[in-house]
Formats: structure tokens, sequence, C-alpha cells
């Protein structure tokens, strides 16, 4: 069973491992490599609460013990007027295929329904990653568009709430 956690300040080494995972940046809108000294200010600054940050990373773990670090699961670009949010999912490369992030993404839609109370989430997706494509479709998001710069495809889901 998979355990998603939000982060603690003692996460040091699981945010540089995921953030310094090169495979990730081939996906992502983000890029690093961030040192040290950049994740412990965002550790030390982050409170967990999407309405006061406007993000929250979800670790993913193996089970309740946490022994083995899977990924993360981020919600960042909250907009709370429209109960919106940006959802993004990365694993290391050892968990991918494996129906890890299908299990993860389905718990952390289950959180931006139930504690985040989001009314839509949003996902940009490059071109070229059909697998998370795939995976978001399958979860019941609606390609909508391109982004302005044609660099990724706009995906959107609208929650029910339970």
């Amino acid at each position: 069973m998979l355990k998603l956690r939000k982060l603690q300040p003692t996460d040091l080494f699981a945010m540089l491992r995921i953030e310094n995972e090169p495979t990730l940046w081939e996906e992502s809108t983000e890029h690093g490599p961030y040192s040290t000294e950049e994740m412990i200010a965002f550790l030390s600054q982050t409170t967990g609460q999407l309405d006061t940050d406007g993000q929250v990373r979800l670790l993913i773990f193996n089970n309740d013990a946490e022994e083995e670090l899977l990924g993360a699961v981020d919600f960042v670009n909250y907009n709370p007027s429209r109960s919106q949010a940006e959802v993004s999912i990365g694993l290391l490369p050892h968990y991918r295929n494996k129906g890890i992030g299908q299990q993860a993404l389905t718990q952390a839609l289950a959180l931006a329904s139930e504690e985040f109370h989001l009314a839509r989430l949003s996902a940009h997706i490059r071109p070229a990653n059909t697998h998370s494509q795939k995976l978001f479709e399958k979860l019941g998001f609606i390609r909508k568009a391109t982004t302005a710069d044609s660099d990724c495809w706009y995906y959107l889901k609208e929650m029910t709430k339970k």
C-alpha cells in the first residue's frame, strides 16, 4: 500500500533526490539541479497548507514505514477564487511503468477533493510524455488545448464532490 505524506522539515535528502533526478527534468517545466541551501530554505518556509503556500508536495512512499521513497505528487499554482490547482507527479526511474503512478495519483485526487476542496485540477504534459497522458486521461482528465508556447498539452479535470 502506498503512502502519500506532506513534506516535513526532515525531508531534505528526499527533496534533493527528487529535485535532482535528471530524468524528471526531461518531462518537467522545472529544471534543477537544486542546492542543499535552496532545499533547506524551501523546507523552512513551507507550511504544507495549500491555501497558505499556494502549493503542496506529497512524497510517495512504499508503505506506512516510509522506508522507500518512490516519488512525489505536487499541487501548485493554487487559485482560491476558482478552487483550482495544477497537479503533477514524478516517480524515480525504478518505479515507473509499474502502476505506482496510478495508485499515487488516485490517492492524490481523493485528497484534492476531500482535504483541499478543489473543484478542478489542471495538468501540463509534454506531447512526448505519452505515459503521463494516458495516466491522466485514465483518471478522468480531458485534454483541452496546448499551452501558449505549444510546449505542453493542457489537461483539465472537474472534481466531483463526495
